[in-house]
Order: structure tokens, then sequence, then C-alpha cells
């Protein structure tokens, strides 16, 4: 609809030069990389770029973390003794309900000398005053642990005034090194067998598709 008291010649001469113009730049657009080998060359590095990250997500980076078989096989063959655990100490946690001098006292000294079952049983006979938990730790991953790196030995015990408890740790064993199971070092593993699959892809590609190198072009990309 052309606008109110609008001629109907300047009408079709501005729809007329819209057209054209959307033509013109239409046209140009098609005409970039043949005008400006900078920018084919730029278009072409990122359409390729574009490709290869697509194939490399689904030949390496996808199949690294779905191919669980895969990367159970490949951990196995290659990794089962690359990644260890240093020397660890099996650690329990004794946790009082409560800040008793003498009691923590007592439960100390019996820490010392029984198992955790019978100092929990001993103390535990009333009511559930004592509470207990275990976990390895590593070697200088515990400031607490540092200074008395050896099995049987106690740290200080730490009350807690929020809670109104309080807590001290035993080493109950120093476990020597091991060599991390696949769900200890899946992190690694799984960047291992990354490398793993993109090398071997590579290989594959060079396989089906050998390159040759044109010396004589090389050598007149290089300026003297």
């Amino acid at each position: 609809m052309r606008g109110a008291g609008m001629p109907v010649n300047e009408t079709i001469q501005k729809l007329y030069k819209q057209w054209n113009d959307d033509i013109a730049f239409q046209f140009e657009e098609t005409q970039l990389d043949k005008k400006y080998p900078e920018f084919k060359s730029l278009m072409r590095e990122y359409e390729e770029g574009i490709l290869l990250f697509e194939a490399l997500k689904i030949n390496v980076w996808d199949r690294a973390n779905t191919d669980s078989v895969g990367l159970e096989q490949y951990f196995g063959q290659s990794l089962s003794s690359k990644y260890k655990w240093d020397e660890r100490a099996r650690v329990t946690t004794f946790t009082l309900k409560n800040t008793d001098p003498k009691l923590l006292a007592d439960v100390r000294e019996m820490a010392k000398k029984k198992s955790t079952a019978d100092v929990l049983k001993k103390i535990n006979k009333k009511e559930e005053v004592l509470t207990v938990s275990e976990k390895l730790v590593e070697k200088g991953k515990n400031k607490d642990l540092n200074d008395i790196w050896s099995a049987g030995s106690l740290t200080a015990a730490k009350t807690d005034d929020a809670s109104k408890t309080t807590s001290f740790s035993k080493i109950e064993e120093i476990v020597a090194p091991t060599a991390k199971t696949l769900p200890e070092a899946r992190g690694y593993a799984v960047a291992d067998y990354q490398d793993y699959l993109e090398k071997q892809w590579i290989e594959d590609l060079r396989k089906a598709f050998p390159v040759s190198i044109d010396e004589k072009v090389l050598k007149g990309l290089v300026k003297k």
C-alpha cells in the first residue's frame, strides 16, 4: 500500500531502489571471496576449524567419555601402574557429644589400647555420647597428622563451641603406596584416553589419505 498522497511513480521508484540495493548487497556478498583473498582464507580457516572441532568431538572427546569398555581396557593395558597413591593412613575420628574433660581423657586412654568397637561399646553403654568415622588420608594432606605419622598416634583434641562437641583422631595403620583404580584416577585416565584416541585417529587418517609434499612449491613459499 502506497503512502497517502504519495504519487504512484514515486512509490514505484522507492520500491525499485530498495529491491535494487538488496540485490546488489546479495551479489556483493557472493563476490567477497573473489575480491578479498584474505577474507577467503579466513572463511576457509573458520569452516575447517568447525569441521575439525566436530570431528574431534565425535571421534575423540565424546568417545572417551562414553566408551566405558574401551576406557577400562586402555586403563588395564597402559595406565594400571601410572597413577599411584602416596603412603596413606587409615584414620578413625572420635567425636564426643559433650565437652566433659574427664570423659574425653577416658576415651583417649581407651582409644590407645582398645579397638574402636570396644571403645564404643564401653562409652555408649547407657546412651550414645560417642560417634566415630573412618577414612584414608594421604601423607601430607592433613596438617594435624603430619607430626604424628605413625600407627597408634592420637591428634590433639579439638572442641567445637557451636555444636558443643569434642573430637580427636587416631592413626590406625599406615598403608603402603598402591596403584589407583580406574574410579580413583578417572579424570586423568579419560584425558590420557583422549590423547590415545586422537593419535590413533590421526594415524588412521594418514593411512587412508596419504600426504605428499611438493618440495618445489614448499621451497617457493620460503622467502629468501
